[in-house]
């Protein structure tokens, strides 16, 4: 009888210690688990350099203002002006000449019709002739320029001066030098020189027997200087 209540105290000692052991193990599993869980914002840096890559993308460079809709950009257009000869005197016709180039990187528009083209004559900084003074409306025309071309437009002038209306004030202009201008559209060259020299022969604006000016005025709208020939030259 005795031996059997050693038996039981012992067995109950062991089932004691058991449970303390797997409670210990429990609870050092508990304590372990929740220290694991800090590890997890390691996460947040790849979610931020996702982030960063999709921001990257939205921003890559492309085409913006005019290069967008395959126009040049107005920076990249350059015009050069030029006449057939550097002097001229009365009576005689001057070929003048646009000259646009791209000098954008890639193939581009540029607008070079008639309604955008202007060629101007100065003096002394101011205005004394304009092409649109005696010109219609014209037309427009898109031109394709691979990089770096250029094409060129003539316009023949009798060097007959007018007003803004193109009626016709002189039979030429007074000797001296004169520049020409290009444009087109808002687009303007450098100043290119050219001297006009002597005067009209004497027999230009004698009156007739009626007294009148043989120059007829009934041709004010200068017809030779208003109604130039315009020719285009591809390149």
């Amino acid at each position: 009888m005795y031996r059997r209540r050693r038996m039981t105290v012992l067995g109950l000692a062991v089932l004691i210690l058991a449970l303390f052991i797997v409670g210990i193990v429990l609870l050092v599993q508990a304590l372990s688990g929740s220290g694991d869980q800090p590890a997890k914002p390691e996460e947040e840096p790849q979610s931020a350099a996702g982030e960063a890559d999709s921001e990257q993308k939205e921003e890559a460079p492309g085409p913006q203002g005019d290069e967008a809709s395959g126009v040049c950009p107005t920076d990249q257009v350059t015009l050069t002006a030029g006449m057939d000869k550097d002097k001229y005197k009365a009576g005689d016709k001057a070929t003048m000449t646009l000259n646009v180039k791209n000098e954008h990187s890639a193939e581009c528009q540029i607008e070079v019709g008639s309604a955008s083209q202007q060629f101007i004559i100065q003096q002394n900084d101011k205005t004394v002739w304009d092409s649109a003074w005696c010109s219609s409306e014209g037309q427009d025309e898109q031109r394709v320029f691979a990089p770096g071309s250029a094409k060129k437009t003539s316009l023949t002038w009798s060097l007959v001066p007018t007003d803004q209306n193109c009626n016709k004030t002189a039979d030429s202009f007074e000797p001296g030098q004169y520049q020409l201008v290009v444009k087109l559209g808002d687009t303007a060259s450098p100043p290119h020189d050219f001297t006009v020299v002597g005067k009209p022969d004497d027999g230009e604006g004698s009156t007739d027997e009626g007294g009148k000016d043989g120059s007829d005025k009934k041709d004010d709208k200068a017809g030779q200087s208003g109604k130039e020939d315009k020719k285009d030259s591809k390149d």
